[in-house]
């Protein structure tokens, strides 16, 4: 981890790698440590999605939201220091980032669950139940794409299993 911490430091402009060091930090405990730095590259991250924003309506090009990953681990370390109110926000923020990730409303319905808010959670499980449904229908769809392709294309593969689907 001093490595990494050394990474931050010489390129604090570094979003990822700063998510990368608070991800480090959630794993070994150090959760004071990770709410920090995670704090700090969602600003970064915050930041970066506004210029960007202000690029595109001057150019018309690009769109970028918020970094699902730097939310996620915040709401994570958040919810393990007990700061409850604090995670939700930042697991809403990273359902709104990638409303297509089950697990974003998964970890908002257990946070609403633990502050006794059921009625909310099962709405925030319901979402990550379709949100899941949805992601394995889209892979069946591709595998089952795969599958047509001409037996000779999988004779370099030692699975062959769909070909019998």
């Amino acid at each position: 981890m001093r490595a990494l911490t050394s990474s931050v430091l010489a390129l604090p402009e570094q979003q990822k790698l700063r998510t990368l060091l608070g991800e480090a930090q959630v794993e070994t405990g150090l959760l004071a440590e990770a709410v920090e730095t995670l704090t700090l590259a969602a600003a970064h991250d915050e930041q970066q999605v506004r210029v960007q924003q202000q690029q595109q309506h001057e150019t018309g090009e690009g769109n970028r939201t918020r970094d699902f990953h730097t939310l996620d681990m915040l709401g994570v370390a958040l919810y393990l220091s007990g700061r409850l109110t604090d995670a939700e926000v930042a697991f809403g923020e990273a359902r709104a980032a990638a409303p297509e990730l089950a697990t974003g409303h998964a970890k908002l319905g257990s946070t609403l669950m633990r502050q006794g808010r059921q009625a909310e959670a099962a709405n925030c499980y319901g979402q990550a139940i379709a949100s899941a449904q949805q992601a394995v229908r889209a892979n069946v769809l591709s595998v089952s794409g795969l599958c047509a392709f001409p037996a000779v294309v999988y004779s370099s593969y030692s699975d062959q299993s769909c070909l019998s689907v």
